[in-house]
């Protein structure tokens, strides 16, 4: 019986290959490397970028800091006095010092 099935059986396989959600990724230690470069090189580029960014903004307001210190310069310039900007209350007429006590 053995041997008459060894000559006359014909077998029909029909499969089809299910993916789950959990595929296995066969990437090579070369293309992890390269993506891995890849991505690194594209978050340097945007830091790089906010470093520029930042290092401009600092740069305009120390100029603006510089200008507005030399106008105020030209403003008082040959002025006697420490802060030219603050009202001399000694001199003043109408100096009150009870009115610029601190209550506590």
């Amino acid at each position: 019986m053995m041997q008459e099935m060894d000559h006359n059986v014909e077998v029909d396989i029909k499969y089809k290959v299910v993916e789950g959600k959990e595929a296995i990724d066969f990437t090579s230690a070369e293309e992890m490397r390269s993506r891995t470069m890849q991505d690194f090189k594209q978050g340097r580029k945007w830091v790089e970028f906010i470093f520029t960014l930042i290092k401009r903004v600092l740069g305009f307001t120390f100029l603006l800091v510089v200008m507005r210190a030399y106008k105020y310069y030209k403003r008082f310039k040959g002025k006697k006095v420490l802060l030219p900007l603050k009202k001399n209350r000694a001199h003043h007429p109408h100096h009150d010092l009870q009115s610029e006590a601190t209550v506590i």
